[in-house]
């Protein structure tokens, strides 16, 4: 299964909210039992982690669901170039599915 592609906007200083489903045919696939692992990078190659979402994943079991929240506090002092890239992994019993991948735009807050 090949990653979908899904950017990602924060918003500094804003707490960044996603949610999502993992389906298949039809159906949410059960997540007990997995981890997840999601990092944004300035490139995929880059040694440099910008920062490491893995604490702001919950996974929701038998519903399928993903849900990532990063806090306000964490967004905030973010500077980087655009875009960056993230992915995000779900493994279990050894296989690490990639399901989601793609770029990462911040836009910079005003308000302060």
């Amino acid at each position: 299964m090949a990653a979908a592609k899904k950017s990602l906007t924060i918003e500094q200083g804003a707490t960044l909210v996603e949610n999502w489903t993992w389906m298949a045919d039809g159906y949410p696939v059960d997540l007990t039992g997995y981890t997840a692992d999601a990092q944004v990078r300035q490139h995929p190659t880059s040694s440099t982690i910008l920062l490491d979402l893995v604490s702001y994943i919950t996974l929701g079991g038998v519903a399928g669901t993903i849900a990532l929240e990063v806090p306000d506090e964490i967004t905030a002092p973010l500077v980087f170039s655009m875009p960056a890239y993230w992915d995000l992994n779900l493994s279990v019993g050894g296989k690490i599915t990639r399901l989601l991948a793609g770029r990462v735009y911040l836009k910079e807050g005003v308000t302060r």
